[in-house]
């Protein structure tokens, strides 16, 4: 079962992940493709922190990703 917090504006982790995000959206709208890569490393990383994952399982699931990517 995945945990779902609410978004909370005084929380750094909530307003780190939704800065990531809105940078996200920008690259992709300017073709920012290795930017975008970047952008979405540091949302993976900082959704890992949020949800408790180790780096083994973080990096357990960014290979599954890719994978089903193939």
């Amino acid at each position: 079962m995945l945990f779902h917090a609410s978004y909370h504006p005084a929380d750094p982790m909530h307003r780190a992940l939704a800065e990531a995000s809105k940078d996200a959206h920008e690259a992709a709208a300017h073709g920012g493709e290795a930017r975008l890569r970047e952008i979405e490393e540091r949302v993976d990383t900082l959704a890992g922190e949020l949800w408790g994952l180790t780096d083994k399982e973080l990096a357990e699931i960014r290979r599954s990703l890719k994978e089903l990517e193939s």
